[in-house]
């Protein structure tokens, strides 16, 4: 098991009734591991968050290595986005981020493509201040 998770979470919507923009966003941790059994891992963070590692998902835990897409279209409060998630055993670059994105918007669906034109400029962006 590793010593530290990787957490990133991307996010990028526009809401042209409401208003509502969300400039794309990364934010990256570096979490110590506190405690691992044979299904979970809990996080040294500020809620001890839990992730699977057994390879299933319940109760709305996340797993480590398993990427989660939110994709918004012409939702009533986020309009259109994506908002991205994942918990790595290891670091990642932003072209690593980016093909990760770019997989899970693919099958999610494909009305945001236009999205994947920028995503890679707003990665770096983002990963250089971040």
């Amino acid at each position: 098991m590793p010593a530290v998770v990787h957490t990133y979470l991307y996010s990028q919507y526009e809401n042209e009734v409401t208003g509502l923009v969300s400039e794309p966003t990364l934010t990256s941790k570096c979490q110590e591991v506190l405690a691992v059994n044979d299904r979970l891992i809990v996080l040294n963070d500020e809620f001890f968050t839990s992730l699977t590692i057994d390879g299933t998902n319940y109760a709305g835990k996340n797993g480590l290595d398993t990427p989660a897409l939110y994709a918004y279209i012409d939702d009533p409060y986020f309009g259109n986005g994506i908002i991205f998630t994942l918990s790595s055993s290891k670091p990642l670059s932003s072209y690593e981020l980016y093909g990760l994105i770019c997989n899970k918007l693919n099958s999610k669906t494909a009305r945001l493509v236009d999205i994947e034109f920028t995503l890679l400029k707003e990665l770096q962006k983002c990963s250089k201040v971040a």
